[in-house]
């Protein structure tokens, strides 16, 4: 898996400033703001304002891991099909 690093230019703080990450960082990122109901530079100064070492980058990529981690983004779990048969272990005593 290859995904080049992409600069993507943002107000972040009032300043224009620029975030360096790969494809799926980024849309992951913007599916977050948008879940989240923020425009891009308000999440970007938000992490920016609560990051305390490294760069921006890297404190963007933390932040989606963790978003990813908590459960907060990606594929929600499907819904178990309606139970239509009865359960055979319940039957066969197992």
């Amino acid at each position: 898996m290859t995904s080049a690093l992409k600069k993507r230019s943002a107000i972040i703080g009032g300043q224009k400033s620029s975030v360096s990450l790969e494809d799926d960082f980024w849309n992951a990122f913007v599916e977050i703001a948008d879940a989240r109901q923020m425009t891009l530079s308000d999440l970007l100064t938000a992490i920016d304002d609560k990051r305390r070492n490294g760069n921006l980058s890297s404190a963007v990529r933390v932040f989606v891991l963790q978003e990813v981690l908590a459960g907060r983004l990606g594929p929600k779990p499907a819904e178990p099909p309606p139970r239509r048969y009865r359960r055979v272990s319940a039957s066969l005593d197992l």
